[in-house]
């Protein structure tokens, strides 16, 4: 049988009584990193469990010998360093793995940065659209426009990881494609600094370069396509012109809106 275990995002406190109780049953655990899982287990209060590194570069050794270890009556347990596994983080293939397979799977739940980041951003609820979470966006201006195009125009609210470095960044391309909409970054989830950052797009593009773990709740458009400054402007506009107009556009300041459209126009 694979357990799917929900581990605490950042407050140890999270960790209910079932996740205890898995983590002390359980005969081999399948995780992220060998050495964060032991120190959860040390916190929590348990004996030593028997850890194996699951990961990007070894799945494809791992998931047999873990397949066959379930085959023979042992109880796996798959966790990765916070959160739930398999949401931008490893695990899907041993969960496909374990349905082809025929085996039991359960998932024990526990708290995840994007369902607290949704369900504390006001911008998703009864009365509002869906949302999708699109894990981490692509990094390079070029990439982030076809992203932008993709996803932005469906009538949902969008959910985010994003680096603290580069949350300014993501924020400018965003009001450049997408035009100045409500959002919310939610900053060190469960933690002792836990903050939140708004009401809008304009906003989180002026951020100073925050530190820890962010999620970005973009509010739903109308599902039609949001015309671009880029594109109702003269060709021959002068780069600090365009950002001008971008400003006006967007709430943004002119000097951000010159940054996003100098990285746009450099493909990266």
């Amino acid at each position: 049988m694979l357990t799917v275990l929900g581990t605490p995002i950042g407050n140890l406190h999270d960790a209910s009584p079932r996740v205890i109780a898995t983590l002390r049953t359980a005969t081999l655990v399948a995780c992220e990193d060998t050495r964060r899982a032991g120190r959860l287990v040390q916190l929590l209060g348990l004996p030593k469990l028997r850890l194996v590194p699951l990961h990007g570069h070894n799945e494809a050794l791992q998931i047999p010998a873990l397949i066959k270890r379930m085959k023979g009556g042992e109880a796996v347990v798959l966790m990765s360093d916070s959160g739930l596994p398999c949401l931008s983080d490893p695990g899907a293939r041993l969960v496909a793995a374990t349905h082809a397979a025929g085996l039991a799977l359960e998932v024990v739940g526990g708290p995840t940065a994007l369902a607290n980041a949704a369900a504390g951003s006001g911008l998703i609820g009864v009365h509002e659209p869906g949302f999708i979470f699109l894990g981490f966006p692509p990094r390079t201006a070029k990439a982030r426009q076809t992203f932008w195009a993709t996803w932005g125009n469906l009538g949902l609210a969008l959910v985010l990881y994003e680096s603290p470095n580069r949350v300014a960044d993501l924020a400018q391309s965003a009001l450049v494609a997408l035009g100045n909409r409500p959002a919310r970054l939610a900053r060190e989830l469960t933690k002792l600094h836990e903050s939140w950052y708004g009401p809008d797009l304009a906003h989180l593009a002026n951020l100073e370069t925050l530190k820890g773990e962010c999620v970005v709740v973009i509010g739903a458009g109308d599902g039609a396509a949001t015309p671009s400054p880029l594109a109702s402007s003269n060709a021959a506009a002068g780069l600090k012109a365009l950002a001008a107009l971008v400003a006006t556009q967007t709430g943004v300041s002119n000097q951000v809106a010159y940054k996003a459209l100098v990285a746009l126009k450099q493909g990266h």
